[in-house]
């Protein structure tokens, strides 16, 4: 089984946009300012358990769409391995990487490829962890 978001940033005469699709648990975040929403909505399954994914018989694309962009906007692309996905750790806490800290991260990084790196170091789970940070920025 394998969960995928896919994403396609364009331009048009309605401004900048990011159209997505996604299958299963994991994500895109859209990151404005301190504002952050998963695009992606609610993860398709319960803990590790995925109710709809690449390869699953029946498998449909339920999650598709658009959102408008603005320059300065921050897009995290990730799997449940840099998220989290609730299991609790020896040391009591959960494996889940909170949403402010993303925001924190985004805010305080010189560059996306910065806040990949710090993102990646700070997650909490071992396997499973994919991640792309997309910056938008204005044209010159």
């Amino acid at each position: 089984m394998t969960t995928a978001v896919i994403g396609r940033i364009m331009e048009d005469e309605d401004g900048k946009r990011l159209e997505y699709v996604s299958v299963g648990d994991s994500r895109i975040y859209r990151i404005r300012g301190k504002e952050i929403i998963r695009v992606t909505g609610k993860d398709e399954g319960e803990g590790s358990f995925i109710s709809n994914a690449l390869g699953l018989k029946g498998m449909t694309v339920k999650k598709r769409g658009f959102i408008k962009l603005q320059d300065g906007d921050c897009l995290i692309f990730c799997t449940d391995g840099i998220t989290g996905d609730g299991k609790k750790l020896d040391d009591g806490r959960t494996d889940e990487f909170p949403e402010e800290r993303l925001v924190e991260i985004v805010q305080s990084a010189k560059s996306a490829d910065e806040a990949a790196e710090i993102i990646l170091r700070e997650s909490l789970k071992e396997d499973d962890r994919a991640l792309v940070v997309v910056g938008i920025k204005k044209e010159k």
